[in-house]
């Protein structure tokens, strides 16, 4: 096969590999040979014509999230003059967006061949083989939805229980004792010898007789600076604009503007 025909199979496997996983198997349908086999690594994945093929993909796409793919490599490891076998390894890791927790290392084949029409070759998939699948999937399920929505419930429940775990003991400057769960507090900020504990469930802050240092000290770290005098729960942040911090619960506090251009980054 000529050279640039070659380097043309292995740009469209990997545009035809990120675009079926972004849900668009359009340029995939367009380049498949009549008799394209497709064997997918699930049971019952092995599907032989291009209507036929299509057909399936469709109902895969249909309850597909968005896959996106890291550290993917291809390389052509077979051709003669009208045929050659590209293939490649990626990592496949659903977005954050979807509720859906899923990641695996895929490797997959693709073979090419070039079918004439008058003066032009054009390239065509006569063969797609994926080697191993996302998750392990039910038996009427295309793609692996139930088990990445439940992996995310899992893992979501984990996360929320670890931040019931971490409370914390409060005396104010009266003698109240409060326990407070570190994910209700918005922020903390000093004011002279004491520290103000602002949190969502209370309408005043707070007050205690301690040292913002001392504080800090004891906070997770999801905690972080935004000042000489205040510390900001980043997980309550609702968005940072201007030289203000703006909480999900619709409070803010003022912060300098060099701190407000680091929080920006860092979220």
């Amino acid at each position: 096969m000529k050279e640039q025909l070659k380097a043309k199979c292995l740009q469209l496997t990997e545009q035809i590999l990120q675009e079926y996983y972004f849900r668009q198997p359009g340029r995939l349908f367009t380049h498949l040979d009549g008799e394209v086999v497709w064997i997918g690594a699930a049971a019952g994945q092995y599907v032989r014509g291009a209507d036929k093929v299509r057909q399936y993909i469709l109902g895969i796409v249909e309850t597909m999230p968005k896959v996106y793919l890291h550290s993917a490599r291809y390389e052509i490891v077979a051709d003669d003059t009208s045929m050659c076998v590209v293939s490649g390894e990626y990592i496949a890791r659903t977005g954050e967006e979807c509720e859906i927790l899923l990641e695996e290392k895929q490797r997959v084949t693709f073979v090419w061949k070039i079918r004439k029409d008058g003066e032009k070759e054009q390239p065509v998939i006569l063969h797609i083989h994926v080697s191993n699948i996302l998750h392990i999937q039910e038996e009427d399920e295309k793609f692996p939805v139930r088990a990445g929505k439940q992996t995310y419930k899992y893992m979501k429940r984990i996360l929320e229980n670890r931040e019931k775990d971490q409370e914390i003991l409060i005396k104010d400057s009266k003698g109240i004792l409060y326990k407070k769960n570190l994910s209700q507090v918005l922020y903390i900020k000093s004011n002279r010898n004491y520290v103000e504990i602002y949190c969502k469930d209370e309408k005043e802050p707070i007050i205690c007789r301690r040292t913002l240092s001392d504080i800090e000290e004891n906070c997770p770290e999801y905690f972080t600076r935004a000042g000489r005098s205040v510390i900001v729960n980043v997980r309550n942040i609702a968005c940072v604009k201007e030289m203000k911090v703006i909480f999900k619960d619709n409070s803010e506090v003022e912060i300098p503007l060099k701190y407000a251009r680091i929080l920006k980054n860092c979220r």
